[in-house]
This record gives C-alpha cells, structure tokens and sequence, in this order.
C-alpha cells in the first residue's frame, strides 16, 4: 500500500510539474503547389532539430505534431514551396494547437506564398 501511495505521489508531481508539452500545427494547403512542412524546435544557440516533416498536395489539409518537448523550448513550423520567392516562411507556434492556411498571392502560376491563420 506504502508502495502504490508513492508511486501515485510521484505521478502527481511529474503531472504538476510541466515538464513536457505537445505541439500540433494543422495545415491546410490552399495552393496550387506541394509544399513540405518541418516542425522544428531550438536548442543550442543556432543548433535545429526537425522534431517531424510532411508533405502536402495542393488543397491537402493535415497536421505535423511533437511530442513530449520540453516546456519553454522554441518550436516553430517551415513551409517551404520549391521554387517560391517567399519560401522558406517560419511560423512560431506554442503547445497545443495551432491552424495555419498556406495560399498564394493572386492566381497566376508560381505565385508567392502567404501564411495565415486558418478561418473555421
């Protein structure tokens, strides 16, 4: 009994203790191009680490997710589109979730990108 009643005192602290949190960029692709997302986050002065990268197709809507980084730590997503003038774009994003539409500057082909907050 001793031994359950610490184990569940020691699970109570970590849970308190913030230590970990999880990032979720959804990303919906209103472009008429691929594009390649990377979630990364920042250690060392000027040391990336891609945490996870995806694909997606021109009108494609998923999500890049992290898992168990630690609190405080700067995350953020790259959105590159082979060839755009405007690409690579960064965007910080905080734990939990965050909705980003990705969409072009007027419709002529190879037009610039433009990152946004998605509209529900």
């Amino acid at each position: 009994m001793k031994r359950l009643t610490a184990m569940a005192g020691l699970a109570l602290v970590l849970s308190l203790g913030g230590c970990a949190a999880s990032h979720t960029v959804e990303i919906r692709n209103d472009t008429n191009r691929r594009l390649s997302a990377e979630l990364i986050r920042m250690g060392a002065p000027d040391e990336q680490k891609v945490v996870t990268q995806r694909r997606f197709e021109p009108g494609q809507r998923s999500a890049v997710q992290g898992f168990d980084l630690a609190e405080g730590e700067i995350v953020f997503v790259r959105l590159t589109v082979p060839g755009d003038p405007n690409s690579p774009q960064r965007v910080s994003v905080g734990p939990g979730k965050t909705k980003l539409r990705v969409s072009q500057i007027g419709d002529v082909p190879g037009a610039p990108i433009q990152v946004g907050p998605m509209e529900p």
